[in-house]
């Protein structure tokens, strides 16, 4: 009696590698290949998905098993790890924006897609002092962060201004660039200065403007830091011939007034 008997599995001449791919792609299975010594044989695949950290992050365990006619069988495993490496973007963002202070601040919301799965979207505010109260920029940062952690954020600027200046409401009657003559009310140089004008006034953006009052000295004998003020006479009137009416030539007295002090004087001229 002479048995023959099959006791060898398939062996497997081609094992798919394994490999990892992001979460957009496909997959692809690539064919296993096996012989067997005695007979023909079957190729029969199972896929099992285990899951992984987060949504769109898994693997992907492939058995295939080679089978003979006598039932040997054989099998590989290959394994295909899917991940997710690619944050969300952004599909529409909000421009940067110029308002004045008395405009509403707008509020635009930022649109965003992820390729596998969902996503978060998020946002914080900062707000850029000028050190002016109402004048500053406002930085909204959005922040898009998907299942997986990944994440891509984008910004948008709105600067809030004030170009317009503040209205004078009461100014004791006086109009912008007015002159208010006033004369020496003595030998001694003397004058009386009127008390500036405590003006009102109305802002756009700011409850109570600031006024604040400049005083400058123009002309040839206004105020110095070391005399505060001039008195110029010249007696007695020249004649049309240059002489005078008493045939003496003319004189000139120049007063000076330092502060805290008394007044000086410098003749120019003969008697």
């Amino acid at each position: 009696t002479i048995s023959v008997y099959d006791d060898q599995a398939p062996v497997f001449t081609i094992i798919p590698a394994d490999y990892t791919l992001e979460c957009l792609e496909d997959p692809v299975f690539e064919e296993a290949y096996a012989i067997d010594n005695c007979s023909s044989l079957t190729l029969t695949e199972s896929l099992v998905m285990e899951e992984g950290g987060c949504e769109a992050s898994y693997t992907l365990v492939r058995t295939i098993t080679a089978m003979d006619a006598c039932g040997n069988a054989s099998s590989v495993v290959q394994t295909i790890q899917v991940v997710d490496l690619s944050a969300p973007s952004f599909t529409f963002v909000p421009a940067d924006q110029t308002v004045q202070c008395t405009e509403e601040i707008p509020f635009d919301v930022p649109m965003a897609e992820d390729a596998c799965s969902e996503f978060s979207l998020t946002w914080v505010q900062d707000t850029l002092d000028s050190g002016c109260g109402h004048v500053f920029d406002l930085v909204r940062t959005w922040t898009a962060t998907d299942a997986c952690g990944n994440a891509s954020e984008v910004s948008q600027v709105i600067s809030v201004v004030d170009s317009e200046a503040p209205q004078v409401t009461f100014a004791c009657g006086l109009t912008n660039g007015e002159v208010v003559e006033v004369c020496c009310e003595s030998l001694n140089g003397l004058v009386m200065v009127p008390v500036a004008c405590e003006i009102a006034a109305v802002d756009n953006c700011q409850e109570v403007p600031n006024v604040a009052l400049t005083e400058t000295y123009s002309g040839e004998f206004a105020p110095t830091e070391t005399v505060d003020r001039w008195c110029v006479i010249t007696d007695p009137q020249p004649l049309a011939s240059g002489e005078t009416c008493d045939n003496f030539a003319p004189m000139s007295v120049h007063l000076y007034s330092f502060p805290g002090a008394s007044m000086y004087n410098t003749l120019h001229g003969t008697v």
